[in-house]
């Protein structure tokens, strides 16, 4: 019998010694799971924190970057006004050399006048409404390149009308002008022997000196040629700049004073003609019968907006 309640002390001693390692293995457990939940928080925590400082990073980069382009953008825009600012001090530049190399013309004066009366009668017979249709420019200067070489192209005078452009070459030379005459054209006959013998056409003069002897002065280049060529630059100067194909009539204005021992032998025959080969004027009448026959004549009608789109452009860069 004391066997049988050792036995049943010594049972329920090993239930409860096995009851108390259960328990301690599962608080073990639980604390452990604890300390590993612990881990996990932490290592949440911290991945949070990196990446919030990587994106940090990437937003400060994104910024160095956005910065970097904008001061890119900047410079960019700076060297391009740099280049601009440099192209135009060229330009002035060249005008500047130019226009010190020039000699001041009493004769643009006097074709800026006549111009002024013209159009005051253009405008008094009802044939422009205002000014705005027939604007005056004077003096103006453009560069244009041939064969890698600037060159500065000057203007006297550029008439912008409804019905065409017109550009004015003044030669104020006194004396008798031979324009564009072989040695056949040259009148009087005593004149030929200052001709050169050849069939060449020329432009010339022959004064006289306070001596009375007479002496010729051979223009290298006729007005005429002159007038044309830069007609021709000044069109494809407007071309590239305004998009628009413009014809633009050369003319030649010989305005120095009409008398006995001064006047202007035509071998072209092409002066003081309403016509559209003609080539310029030696009057003021001549040049009003002209631009009165070309309006009416001239199939160029240039709206409101061409008009003020072209000389708003003259007006800026010319």
């Amino acid at each position: 019998m004391l066997i049988l309640i050792f036995i049943c002390i010594a049972c329920i001693i090993f239930l409860a010694i096995k009851y108390w390692l259960s328990l301690k293995q599962q608080h073990e457990t639980q604390a452990h799971l604890a300390n590993i939940s612990n881990l996990v928080d932490q290592k949440d925590a911290i991945i949070a924190r990196e990446q919030s400082k990587t994106h940090n990073l990437h937003m400060k980069l994104q910024q160095a970057n956005d910065d970097r382009n904008k001061k890119n953008s900047e410079i960019a825009q700076q060297e391009e006004l740099i280049h601009a600012y440099k192209e135009k001090l060229h330009e002035k530049e060249l005008k500047i050399d130019f226009l010190s190399k020039s000699k001041k013309n009493q004769g643009e004066m006097f074709a800026y006048r006549d111009l002024q009366t013209l159009q005051s009668e253009l405008i008094r017979d009802n044939i422009i409404k205002s000014a705005d249709e027939f604007v005056i420019h004077s003096n103006l200067m453009f560069i244009a390149s041939n064969m890698g070489q600037e060159y500065v192209h000057q203007i006297d005078h550029l008439v912008v009308a409804s019905w065409g452009i017109f550009m004015l070459e003044t030669k104020y030379w006194r004396g008798v002008i031979f324009n564009e005459c072989t040695k056949k054209d040259v009148q009087p006959e005593h004149y030929k022997i200052l001709f050169p013998n050849d069939n060449k056409i020329k432009t010339f003069t022959i004064t006289n000196d306070t001596n009375g002897i007479s002496r010729n002065v051979f223009d290298t280049k006729s007005p005429c040629t002159q007038v044309r060529t830069t007609s021709l630059k000044l069109h494809e100067h407007l071309l590239v700049h305004l998009g628009k194909k413009l014809y633009i009539k050369a003319l030649v204005n010989y305005n120095y004073k009409r008398d006995q021992n001064n006047f202007v032998v035509d071998g072209s025959n092409l002066l003081d003609t309403v016509c559209n080969e003609t080539t310029g004027f030696t009057n003021y009448t001549s040049m009003r019968s002209y631009f009165y026959g070309a309006q009416k004549s001239s199939s160029v009608n240039h709206t409101e907006e061409d008009l003020q789109l072209i000389n708003d452009f003259i007006v800026s860069n010319l």
